[in-house]
């Protein structure tokens, strides 16, 4: 009797954990599933002092990655995102939000090659007034210069391509987390639906008021 009372103790103490240890057994979360993260990059910054001498100082710049289960780790998200597309392929809604941010960020280039177009145009076609004025830096007497109507019109374009680029590349920052949210949600079962805010440009002029506005609707 007694072996027998000291095995069924034995059984009880020992039993326990074992159970809890083969119910709590977890296999980790599954290949292929896609985790964002930011890490800290040494960088290189320029500045200007007062008398326009231009140095450099050492800084630092947050940097976008993903890592893939099974797969790559710490991938630098780049610009335009290709290098996370291909793991999005296979996942209709995902690929649509990083196509919105593909076209956001080719969008956001073309807004900024416009304003420098339109800074150039406005340089370009300056025209002396035929009055002059002493540089305050440099104490020479240097031609007065005006804008023309094509330079007016050169900065126009280069505000609104400015103001374009500048808002799609705010807004494009959101569709990476929501594309892989997606992606994730359908790997693991899940359902997630997102609204996806719009960018409306609508330049248009308002009643009393000759100058042109640019609205945004999101």
């Amino acid at each position: 009797m007694r072996p027998c009372l000291f095995s069924l103790l034995a059984f009880l103490l020992l039993a326990p954990p074992v159970l809890a240890q083969d119910d709590g057994e977890d296999d980790g979360p599954p290949e292929g599933l896609i985790l964002l993260n930011e890490r800290t990059e040494d960088a290189l910054a320029w500045g200007q002092d007062t008398f326009g001498n231009t140095y450099s100082y050492p800084s630092s710049k947050k940097v976008r990655t993903f890592s893939v289960i099974g797969g790559p780790s710490g991938e630098k998200i780049d610009f335009f995102g290709s290098k996370l597309r291909p793991y999005l392929e296979d996942n209709p809604a995902a690929l649509a939000e990083w196509k919105q941010y593909n076209g956001k960020r080719t969008g956001q280039v073309m807004g900024y090659v416009v304003a420098a177009g339109g800074f150039l145009v406005a340089g370009l076609t300056l025209e002396k007034t035929g009055g002059q004025h002493i540089n305050a830096q440099t104490g020479q007497i240097e031609d007065t210069y005006r804008l023309t109507s094509a330079g007016i019109a050169g900065l126009v374009a280069a505000g609104v391509g400015f103001i374009t680029a500048v808002s799609l590349g705010s807004s494009a920052k959101e569709h990476i987390p929501r594309a892989v949210n997606l992606y994730n949600a359908n790997l693991l079962g899940e359902t997630v639906t997102a609204a996806r805010p719009t960018l409306r440009l609508a330049p248009h002029l308002q009643p009393g008021n000759t100058g042109l506005t640019l609205a945004l609707r999101w």
